[in-house]
C-alpha cells in the first residue's frame, strides 16, 4: 500500500491550502498537500489509488499512470507516493483495505463545506466538527482506512480523522515512511565477554 499526496495548481487547490493550512503563506506552495488518497501496489507492479473527491465522492481504482499524466500537464502540480513498509500493513490487511474501499463506493460522499470549517477551526476552537457515517474529504477517508494500523490521529495530534488535512496526512505519511537519518552503530561486539 502507499500513502498518495497531491499538489493541485487550480482555484480549488488554492483554496483548499488556504483553508486548511496555517499558517500556509510561511510555506512554499509545493510543500502543502491539496488531496489525499489510499494507493495499492499490486503483485506485477502496477498501482491504483482510491480517493474523495469533491463531486464524485469515493471512487476508485484510479490508475496512478492517469495520475501521474495529470501531473505533466502543470508543472505546479506534484503526486508523491508513500510507500507503507510491509512490517506495518501486512498483505492480508492490505487485500482487507482493498475490499473496504471497493465496499464504500457509492457509500461515501465529499464533505466541501467541511474543509473551510477545518480552516475556521484555527480561529475560533469551539467551532464543532462532527463526524458523519457518510460524508468525507479525501484526508478523512485516507486516514480512515489506513486505521488502525498507521494512526494518522496519534500521528499529527488530531483528535478525530475528521480534523486531518491534506497537509497533516502527508506529515504523517512522511514520518510513516522515513528512513533513518544516520546509520546504526556496530555492535558486532556488544556480546563478546
Amino acid at each position: 500500500m502507499f500513502g498518495g499526496c497531491h499538489r493541485s495548481a487550480g482555484p480549488l487547490g488554492v483554496a483548499i491550502m488556504l483553508c486548511t493550512t496555517w499558517p500556509w503563506r510561511w510555506l512554499k506552495p509545493g510543500q502543502v498537500s491539496t488531496h489525499s488518497g489510499v494507493g495499492f501496489v499490486y503483485r506485477d507492479g502496477h498501482r491504483e489509488i482510491y480517493e474523495a473527491f469533491e463531486g464524485a465522492g469515493w471512487r476508485g481504482p484510479i490508475p496512478v499512470l492517469k495520475v501521474e499524466g495529470w501531473v505533466s500537464r502543470n508543472k505546479r502540480r506534484r503526486f508523491t507516493m508513500y510507500d507503507i513498509p510491509e512490517y506495518l500493513i501486512s498483505p492480508d490487511a492490505a487485500t482487507y483495505k482493498l475490499k473496504r474501499c471497493e465496499a464504500l463506493m457509492g457509500v461515501w460522499r465529499y464533505s466541501i463545506w467541511q474543509l473551510p470549517r477545518m480552516g475556521l477551526r484555527h480561529f475560533l476552537r469551539f467551532l464543532p466538527i462532527n463526524t458523519t457515517a457518510d460524508k468525507v474529504v479525501c484526508s478523512e477517508a485516507a486516514t480512515i482506512i489506513f486505521d488502525p494500523e498507521i494512526d494518522v490521529c496519534k500521528l499529527t495530534g488530531k483528535r478525530k480523522p475528521d480534523l486531518v488535512t491534506p497537509y497533516d496526512f502527508e506529515q504523517a505519511m512522511k514520518l510513516v515512511t522515513a528512513k533513518p537519518k544516520r546509520a546504526p552503530g556496530d555492535s558486532s561486539d556488544a556480546y563478546k565477554d
